[in-house]
């Protein structure tokens, strides 16, 4: 465990064990975003683990939202953190309020009603479909909680083996200098605002947080993560980050749309916004509006942060800013 106050309420750290969390989501939710577990496990191995545990796999990629296991963060002491006392913390916690966190869903009470009564469940399911994966899916995560929570820690204590702890030594060799970096732009920048400044996207849930938290990851499948309670936890990749063509190209087409042209203008004058103010700001229909963020968001430069049953809408700046500077790569070479 690496675990350093860089200035009061602000902490750098880093733990074999949430990286080990980390890789387990990267592999039940289809090994998406790099290959590193495949390079590290073998498929053989995966294959094995998955089958092993058929019942949290084939739950966690119909149900969605795998990073919900990781909620619970926001209110654990995590400079005492080991793989036993989180899950005995999350086997202990109210069920509604686990399933509120990890689906976020703000509703308690109507989660609560769910987990009591069949006709609760569809309405719950029906007001908040966007957020959910399949109805069984989800309709399996509520009666068996405690029961996914045993197989998804057992699950990760399965993936400590040699490889994985050579492939963390990397990690471990630039944890002091990445460390040293965060304190100094903390020096500057209140950790809210860097928080956003590492995301590229200014935020809606703003707190007030108690704690902020900034770790560092190999295993992570998105470039970061933020987590928001009574504190901020903020992962983020430290893998060199790939531009591919296909992205590029899919990039550029959604910003070639007129109207999606139109959506990413205002949204850099007062971002964020609600899809029904960029649709009142446009004067264009809720229905449009939707396809087009959808679009923009698919190839990744818009952010979508939920609160309660609304989605607020920002600029990727670090995809912006990635597509840029590749765009940028391409022409120089032509001239």
């Amino acid at each position: 465990m690496f675990y350093q106050e860089l200035k009061k309420n602000s902490y750098y750290i880093y733990s074999d064990e949430l990286e080990l969390m980390l890789a387990a989501i990267n592999i039940l939710e289809g090994e998406k975003g790099h290959g590193l577990c495949m390079q590290v496990y073998t498929r053989k191995k995966l294959d094995a683990l998955k089958k092993k545990y058929a019942f949290l796999t084939e739950v966690f990629q119909a149900a969605g939202c795998p990073y919900g296991m990781l909620e619970a963060l926001t209110d654990y002491p995590l400079a005492d953190f080991s793989l036993d006392t989180y899950c005995a913390h999350l086997l202990h916690m109210d069920t509604a309020g686990f399933l509120s966190g990890y689906f976020n869903i703000f509703n308690e009470k109507l989660v609560r009603e769910a987990l009591e009564k069949e006709e609760c469940f569809e309405k719950l399911y029906r007001e908040y479909s966007k957020l959910l994966g399949s109805y069984l899916g989800c309709k399996m995560l509520f009666r068996e909680s405690p029961k996914i929570i045993c197989d998804f820690f057992a699950f990760v204590k399965e993936l400590a083996a040699d490889g994985f702890y050579r492939e963390n030594e990397r990690v471990k060799e630039v944890l002091e200098r990445e460390a040293g970096k965060t304190g100094e732009e903390l020096k500057h920048l209140e950790p809210l605002e860097y928080s956003q400044k590492m995301m590229g996207k200014i935020f809606h849930n703003r707190g007030p947080y108690q704690e902020f938290y900034f770790s560092p990851s190999l295993f992570l499948t998105p470039r970061m993560i933020r987590f928001f309670g009574k504190n901020q936890v903020l992962f983020y990749s430290i893998r060199e980050p790939q531009q591919n063509q296909e992205k590029i190209l899919k990039q550029l087409k959604a910003v070639g749309d007129d109207t999606r042209f139109k959506i990413i203008a205002l949204l850099n004058e007062k971002e964020p916004l609600r899809g029904l103010d960029i649709a009142k700001e446009l004067s264009m229909a809720p229905s449009t509006i939707s396809h087009h963020m959808e679009q923009l968001k698919s190839c990744g430069l818009l952010n979508e942060e939920q609160d309660k049953s609304s989605k607020y809408y920002s600029i990727n700046r670090n995809s912006a800013k990635e597509l840029l500077e590749a765009m940028e790569k391409l022409l120089y070479k032509l001239n």
